[in-house]
Parts: C-alpha cells; sequence; structure tokens
C-alpha cells in the first residue's frame, strides 16, 4: 500500500557531511557472506515471515489472539505455527538496554525483535542543495516521533558499503548530524566529490564545433550516479536481510531517479572520420612564443579516451527500470520496507539550471514523472509510503510513520513447495470488526538455484575445540538472522527457532554406521531430519550433524551422534536450549 501526501510546503562543506556520517555509518566492518540471503527460506525450510500492523481509528490493537488473525498465500489457508506481539518502547520511554560498542553487539541487537532496525539513506547524488537544506525538518520529525529508546538506527549514503553500517540507539546524535551539515546534496553541484565525473567531461566537452558531443557528458554522469545508488542500496537489502526476519525499515531521502533505458544512439559512434575525443589543449614553445595546440591544425587527444568509450558503451546499454522492479523484488523477499521522502517539498522543474545543459520541457516533465513514479513503484512494492510534491515535508513524514506501532510477526509453512521463483500473494485477514491490516502483499518463491545457493556450507574447524564427551571433542555452530547466512561458534547453547545448529565432531579412527538424531529432555528420539556429512581435516575425521531447529518448541533437547568403533556403539552428543 502506497501513501501519497499531496498538501502545501520548505554551511557547511560536503567533507563535515561525510565526516559525519562515517562517524556513525562506517565504524567496524564485518564479514558477510556474498550470496543473496532468503531470510523467508532459512534452513531450506519454505518458512514464511508475515509481519503486521492493525489499527482501529487509527490506534494501534495489541490484544489480538491467534484464532482472530487467518493468513491466506495465493487464496489458500495457512496454518500459523507461531505468532507474537512486539510493542515497541516509544519516544521518551527510559532505555533498557545499552548502545551496541562492537560488530557482535551490533549484530546481536539487531537480532532483537523488541527493537526496530531504521536506516536513514542520505541519496547525496539525487539530492539538490536546496533539498539537503530541508532535509533536517523531516528527519528530525522520525527520530523524535517514531523511533523508540530501544530502537536501532543506521545511517548509509550511495558511497558507503552496507557492511559498513553500525547501529546506534542515540538518535540525537545522527540528529545533530543532519542539522549541522546541510549542503551535503551534490545532484546539482559543479565540484563534486566524484573526480572520474570531471574526467568524462573532459572527454565529452560542451563544443558548439563538435555537435555531437551535446548532452554526452550529462547523461552518462547521470546513469553512473543512478547506477551507484541503486546497487548500493541492493547492497543494503542484502545485508539488512541476514539481519533479521523482522521488518527493516529504510527511510530513503532523494529526489527520485530518472531511471534511464537502453540508449543505442549514446553507443553510437560519436565521430565516423575520427572517433577520437579531444582533451585538453597541449602548451608548447614555438618561434620564441607560447603555443596552445588550438594554435595548429592537428589535434590533442587525451589518452585517457579509451577507457571513456568503454565506459560510454557500458553505460548506454544500463536498463534501470528493469533493475529497479528486481530491487524492489529483494527487498520483499528480505522483509525490508521503503519510506521515500523528497526533502524539497513541492518540486515546478525536474532538471535545475546547471552546471549541464537542462533538460528540455518536454523532457522536464518526463523526468519528473519517472522520478516519482520509481518511488512510487519502490515503496508500493514494499508496503512503504511516499512524500512527493508537498511543502509540509515534515507533517508528511509523522503521518506517513505513524502506523509504525505494534506489529504482530508470524510464521507458517507454505503449502507451495515449489521452488519457481514466482510472486505468491499474501493476504492477512482479521475477524474482530473495525480492525484494520496493514501487511506486505506478498513475496517472491526462491528458485532451485537459490535454495542450493543457501543450504551450500563450507565446514570449518576453530583452532580449538571443548571437550563435551569424553570420546569426542564438540564444537557447536550457528546460523539465523543474528549471523548473516553464516556458520559462526555458539558460545552459549541457546538458541531460536529461526535458526540451525550444526556440530562438528573429532571422530575417532574407524568409526562406522554414523547416524544423527535429536533428542528431547527425556532422552527419546524425535522424528527430525539430521543432516552428516564427513570431513577430513588435518588426517583426522570430522563428522558434521546439521539439524533445522524451526519444528521445535521452546524446551530443552540434546543433538546426538551415534556410531560403531570396533562393532562397539559409541555416542557424542551436544546439550542446546530452544528459547522463544
Amino acid at each position: 500500500m502506497t501513501t501519497s501526501f499531496n498538501t502545501k510546503n520548505t554551511k557547511d562543506t560536503k567533507a563535515l557531511f561525510y565526516g559525519c556520517v562515517v562517524l556513525f555509518a562506517i565504524v567496524v566492518v564485518s564479514q558477510h557472506s556474498a550470496q543473496e540471503p532468503l531470510p523467508r527460506f532459512r534452513s531450506g525450510a519454505n518458512l514464511v515471515t508475515v509481519d503486521a500492523y492493525f489499527t482501529n481509528s487509527g490506534k494501534p490493537v495489541t490484544d489480538l489472539k491467534q484464532d482472530e488473525i487467518e493468513i491466506l498465500e495465493d487464496g489458500r489457508p495457512q496454518a500459523i505455527e507461531s505468532f507474537r506481539v512486539i510493542t515497541p518502547r516509544g519516544p521518551g520511554a527510559p532505555r533498557s538496554k545499552p548502545d551496541p560498542a562492537t560488530a557482535a553487539a551490533s549484530r546481536a541487537a539487531a537480532a532483537d525483535p523488541e527493537a526496530r532496525v531504521f536506516v536513514v539513506f542520505f541519496d547525496n547524488w539525487h539530492v539538490s542543495t536546496d533539498g539537503s537544506l530541508k532535509a533536517a525538518a523531516p528527519v528530525s520529525e522520525m527520530l523524535n516521533r517514531v523511533v523508540g529508546e530501544n530502537d536501532l538506527v543506521g545511517v548509509m549514503t550511495p558511497d558507503t558499503p552496507a557492511r559498513t553500517l553500525s547501529w546506534t540507539r542515540r538518535s540525537d546524535a545522527i540528529e545533530r548530524v543532519v542539522r549541522d551539515t546541510t549542503m551535503w546534496g551534490q545532484r546539482d553541484r559543479l565540484d563534486t566529490s566524484d573526480p572520474r565525473e570531471r574526467e568524462i567531461a573532459a572527454c565529452y566537452p560542451e563544443d558548439p564545433r563538435r555537435p555531437r558531443f551535446a548532452g554526452v557528458a550529462k547523461e552518462m554522469i547521470e546513469r553512473r550516479r543512478e547506477q551507484k545508488t541503486l546497487r548500493a542500496l541492493d547492497d543494503l537489502i542484502t545485508h539488512l536481510g541476514g539481519l533479521r526476519d523482522e521488518r527493516k525499515f529504510v527511510v530513503l531521502l532523494t529526489e527520485g531517479w530518472v531511471l534511464f533505458r537502453q540508449n543505442e544512439q549514446l553507443a553510437a559512434i560519436l565521430d565516423p572520420e575520427n572517433p577520437t575525443i579531444p582533451g585538453p589543449p597541449g602548451v608548447g614553445v614555438e618561434r620564441g612564443r607560447i603555443t596552445t595546440e588550438n594554435d595548429k591544425t592537428s589535434v590533442a587527444y587525451d589518452r585517457g579516451f579509451a577507457s571513456c568509450e568503454r565506459e560510454r558503451s557500458l553505460l548506454a546499454f544500463l536498463d534501470h527500470t528493469i533493475e529497479l522492479r528486481q530491487l524492489a523484488q529483494r527487498a520483499n523477499r528480505a522483509n525490508v520496507t521503503f519510506y521515500a521522502v523528497d526533502p524539497r517539498g513541492l518540486a515546478a522543474f525536474d532538471d535545475s539550471i546547471g552546471p549541464m545543459r537542462p533538460a528540455t520541457p518536454e523532457q522536464d516533465r518526463t523526468r519528473m514523472a519517472s522520478r516519482q513514479g520509481g518511488l512510487r513503484e519502490l515503496a508500493n512494492n514494499t508496503d512503504g509510503a511516499v512524500v512527493l510534491n508537498t511543502n509540509d515535508v515534515k507533517g508528511g513524514v509523522a503521518r506517513m510513520l505513524a502506523d509504525l506501532g505494534a506489529s504482530y510477526v508470524m510464521q507458517y509453512y507454505s503449502t507451495n513447495p515449489k521452488l519457481d521463483g514466482r510472486f505468491r500473494s499474501i493476504a492477512v485477514r482479521v475477524t474482530r470488526p473495525g480492525v484494520e491490516v496493514r501487511a506486505r502483499q506478498g513475496y517472491l518463491a526462491p528458485t532451485e538455484g537459490e535454495m542450493r545457493a543457501m543450504t551450500a556450507a563450507k565446514p570449518s574447524l576453530p583452532d580449538g575445540a571443548s571437550v563435551i564427551k569424553r570420546r569426542a571433542a564438540i564444537t557447536a555452530r550457528r546460523r539465523g538472522p543474528s549471523t548473516g547466512l553464516a556458520y559462526v561458534r555458539a558460545e552459549q547453547p541457546t538458541f531460536r527457532r529461526t535458526e540451525r545448529l550444526r556440530i562438528e565432531v573429532d571422530m575417532p579412527e574407524g568409526a562406522a554406521n554414523v547416524a544423527g538424531r535429536v533428542l528431547t529432555a527425556q532422552s527419546q528420539p524425535m522424528t527430525l531430519p539430521v543432516g552428516y556429512t564427513a570431513q577430513q581435516v588435518n588426517g583426522k575425521t570430522i563428522g558434521i550433524a546439521d539439524v533445522t531447529l524451526a519444528p521445535l518448541a521452546a524446551g530443552h533437547y540434546s543433538l546426538e551422534l551415534t556410531f560403531e568403533v570396533n562393532g562397539q556403539k559409541e555416542s557424542a552428543a551436544y546439550e542446546f536450549r530452544i528459547v522463544p
């Protein structure tokens, strides 16, 4: 569901802005899996997570029971496996949790379902100077009226990798960054921070003697900027998808994107007679006076022309309309919601006058419609909202985020086992009269290739292993929302149902007929499949047992490997606990 607000509306250097952003956004570098996460299909099972907001007359409803809610997938009822209500602590409430200080603490904090996760994305390449001047008000409104004391906030730009995101609960510090740095928008600035843009402008100068160059540099630069932003957002979605199953919120400060399509004209040879690009005039001395190459009949050429031409060819065949659609699909799968805000307010024209040639009136209208349409598409496909064409941006943001109160997080096993990559619609219904529902409209099922990539694990052993039983050394590892889909050593034997458990056992020589099983606290075996593989490490055999924890209820269990050595049965077991 997309919400638009059509009412009326709103020095420091860019170095200060980036310095402040770096302070909050680039403090921790954590290792992250390069593969795309599939948070809704963890552990190879089609476990689907749905979070929904229920309101009555605009006020959150927090007392619904599971039997009052029905979930349909493609029109078919689904059995709700887990159900919980998340009630965030609002602004001004006493803080009950500390600020994360390390990478591990940040991941643990982000995995906490009681804390919401917000990212403020400053799209500096697509925000004008005027827009960056007006951005402080809507951001302050969000931080002061929506973000609770235990919620987490991160800051990102297109030039900062998502893996460097750090989280803070001190929203006043981020508010100070936005308030004190008001010149971060670079869309209409001549002295941008990207030296490559200056090289492109030098390769294709706006020269009346070479009309074929007209507009080439501008389009190339704009295409590069869009590519930067879309790739950064895709990187952010991947990172957030690995943090947790629960919804993540991205407040996107941007004026939108042109969404360039393939342009064969941009890729065409510019000068059939001499397909090279002139560079700056050369300087020399001739007959006792200083001369330039413009004084001669010959023309000097930039030796960097070849790189400009390669980039021109690549940029000409981009299609950002497809990329945006795929980006929205990945965000939907990762449970990331976008709230787009145009900080300029009510904009009469899209293109500014300078530093590059402005668009014609017809082109300007087309560009404006494309920018706003793309933002609406992104918000609509991720159950977000937009604030466009309004001089009351601050009020629009407040209304846009007003319903982010208590949420219900539910999980079900899809009755459709196909791995076809197709869209599956989700409908959440409630039987209580007068209650309105806001939930995501569906998700993309994974493909067989994605499932194989997700479940592929590369077993490895740490330098040391703790002895659990006399006959075997066991190392336990976990994989889930808090680990970014990577196996990490489990320091504590406490797990959640959204995780996988793997134990690595130093097997005795000659072990045979190895099998794994899960036992209850009363040592009763459960009908839960346990995967087993073996690996040779430094001449030793390491037995690896792996199990999905989703079917288990809260309680105490053990994961056991049984095997035979010289005809005698032996076992190694790891005791663990499932928490709600």
